[in-house]
Formats: C-alpha cells, sequence, structure tokens
C-alpha cells in the first residue's frame, strides 16, 4: 500500500505542479522567442530631433533639454527594435545638427520601411496641455495608421493622456518614403510632463510602447511588407 501510494503521489505531483510548469515555462520561453523575430527583415530609421546647435525645447531649471532626451530615446529604441530582429539606422546619433531636408533624405537613401521622429512638445500659450502626441503626413493612409497604433499604446502607460494621432505637414513626413510618424513625447510647457520626462520609468514605458505598437503595425499590415 505504501508503494502505490508513493507512485501515486508522484504522479500527482507530475500533473498538477510539474508538467504545468513545464509547460508554462515553454510558452513563455517561445513568446521570447517569438518577440526576438517579430521585426525580423524590417530596416527603421530613427530620427532623434534636433541636435548641435538647435537645442529644440530648453527649460534648463527643469533638466529639459530636447536634443538630449531625444538621443536618448532614440539610442535606446533602436537597441529594443534591434532585439526583436530589426535592421536600424539612427539619423544621428552623437549631438549633431542634421538639416530637416536631410532627416528623411537619409531614410530614403537606404530604403527603410518605416521612420520614426522623436520630439518633445512644447505650447507656451497654454500650460495644461499634456500628454505625449503622435502626428502623421495629410492623406498618408499607412502612416495614419502607424501613428494611431503609437498613440494608442502611448495613452497605455499614461492614463492621463487623452490625445488623438493628428494629420500634419511636417517636412520629415512629408518627405519620407514609407510610413511615417513623427512622435512627442510629452510637453516641456506643463509641469506634470516635465516630471514624466525627466523619469526614466516614463521614458523607458515610451520607448517599449513604441516598439509594441511598430510590432503591431508590421504583425498587421501586409501591404506594408
Amino acid at each position: 500500500m505504501r508503494i502505490c501510494f508513493a507512485v501515486f503521489s508522484l504522479r500527482r505531483i507530475l500533473t498538477l505542479v510539474i508538467i504545468p510548469t513545464l509547460l508554462v515555462s515553454l510558452a513563455i520561453a517561445s513568446l521570447a522567442a517569438s518577440s526576438r523575430r517579430a521585426l525580423s527583415g524590417w530596416l527603421i530609421a530613427i530620427d532623434a530631433g534636433h541636435g548641435g546647435h538647435d537645442h529644440g525645447a530648453w527649460f534648463p531649471d527643469h533638466g529639459i533639454l530636447e536634443k538630449e532626451i531625444t538621443l536618448q530615446l532614440a539610442t535606446k529604441l533602436g537597441n529594443v527594435f534591434a532585439e526583436s530582429g530589426a535592421a536600424v539606422v539612427l539619423v544621428r546619433d552623437d549631438d549633431t545638427f542634421v538639416e530637416l531636408s536631410e532627416r528623411a533624405n537619409r531614410a530614403n537613401k537606404i530604403r527603410a520601411r518605416m521612420f520614426l521622429s522623436l520630439h518633445v512638445n512644447r505650447y507656451p500659450g497654454d500650460p495644461n496641455c499634456c500628454g505625449a502626441q503622435t502626428f502623421y503626413q495629410n492623406d498618408a493612409i499607412e502612416g495614419k495608421y502607424l501613428a494611431t497604433l503609437i498613440q494608442e499604446h502611448l495613452r497605455r502607460i499614461d492614463p492621463e493622456n487623452h490625445r488623438q494621432p493628428l494629420p500634419a505637414n511636417f517636412q520629415v513626413l512629408r518627405e519620407s518614403q514609407m510610413p511615417a510618424a513623427l512622435i512627442e513625447i510629452g510637453f516641456a510647457t506643463n509641469a506634470r510632463d516635465r516630471r514624466l520626462m525627466m523619469d526614466n520609468k516614463y521614458r523607458e514605458g515610451v520607448v517599449y510602447a513604441i516598439r509594441d505598437a511598430v510590432i503591431a503595425y508590421s504583425r498587421s499590415t501586409p501591404s506594408a511588407l
């Protein structure tokens, strides 16, 4: 009886504990592998806004210097995209100034399949304006869909953000020959957003929100492939 009981108990342990744990581990490993391959075959150009003599939004009393924030984000985002299998080109990878006309042109020359331009917003006329905001070129169907996905994912990390993607006629969007979105991660003129942008957790959240949106885009738009 003791032997049979021992065998029965071992089987129950295998059935109730060990086997489900192994299955969960295998599922997690499969998801991780899938994430590493999610952007395989994609060449993505990332534009860190401003640079060099062009500081962008600059609020030294609050530690806000747009050109530094965008470069840090672009570098981190490029690494995260690479981890998901994408090839990445940074329009600038140091504190240098790149003309607006050259930013989209660099992406066009390498035939990137996506162009993302990172910025910090500001609106001195209304310090209550807040929240990350995405833009797309007027009448650009793929760009609108990309910007919409990114906006949705950005709202998930900031429940107070109720912004919607907006059409625009920015030069970097207008001259891009691939799906493109311009992303403002917050308003330097808003106290709440300044605190968020100086928080590394928020910046990391922005990076992963963009990555997840881009993966969703790549999976749902075969026409863009």
